[in-house]
């Protein structure tokens, strides 16, 4: 079983659903560890390979210290269409969104990580269990992403986020990124109940539908990293 003991110290974050240049280095100028692109065809984030490659490889010209990390969103793709991208776009991992079984995972050869959106601690633990081991190896990359659960809706949409699920998972010391409902108002409580290796936010930062507020993103990004500042 896959868990970490993690320390009290600064979250990485992860800003999603990025569709363009600006935001992207924008992200990064503000702190962002992590930068997540849709790749799911169905979502009206969704970014063209092509243009996400060309993004990639920007990054990589402009050599920032420390480089970011770069995700691929799928959900319920092949094997072989999430290889391709990843070989076309030059994303550092994959993260699986939909009814992946640990096969799926254990198939792409640590190039991907699962989101869960558990129903309870108990599905957490076990979910948690089987897909972590299979997640990338080392300190800096994600194991599993805990989403809050709606019985008809996904991602920061979800009506009930459910923070004693995702607290549960990092007292059983998974090390998991928090996702759903994350604002800049809302995360530093998130954070220190929860005490997440890492947080997700995706429309929390967002002016309109795939465009992000700099303003949001730099704001939600200093109070992640402080949150533990002056804390009991």
């Amino acid at each position: 079983m896959e868990k970490d003991r993690s320390k009290r110290q600064s979250v990485v974050v992860k800003i999603c659903g990025l569709t363009n240049w600006e935001d992207t280095w924008n992200a990064l100028q503000a702190g962002a560890d992590f930068l997540g692109f849709v790749c799911n065809a169905n979502d009206p984030r969704y970014i063209d390979p092509e243009a996400v490659r060309i993004i990639v490889q920007r990054l990589h010209r402009e050599k920032p210290i420390p480089p970011p990390y770069t995700v691929g969103i799928f959900a319920d793709a092949a094997v072989e269409t999430v290889q391709a991208v990843l070989a076309v776009t030059g994303l550092d991992y994959g993260e699986l969104q939909g009814d992946e079984t640990p096969a799926v995972l254990q198939a792409l050869g640590r190039r991907a990580y699962k989101k869960l959106r558990p129903h309870s601690a108990e599905e957490a633990d076990a979910d948690a269990g089987w897909y972590a081991p299979l997640a990338p190896k080392g300190r800096h990359a994600p194991k599993v992403l805990v989403d809050a659960y709606h019985p008809d809706l996904y991602g920061e949409d979800a009506a009930q986020l459910n923070w004693d699920i995702q607290r549960y998972l990092t007292e059983q010391r998974f090390k998991i990124i928090m996702g759903g409902g994350l604002t800049p108002a809302n995360v530093v409580e998130a954070i220190r109940y929860v005490r997440p290796w890492g947080v997700n936010v995706n429309c929390g930062v967002e002016s309109d539908s795939g465009r992000k507020d700099p303003t949001k993103v730099i704001a939600f990004i200093q109070a992640a990293k402080h949150a533990f500042e002056g804390a009991p």
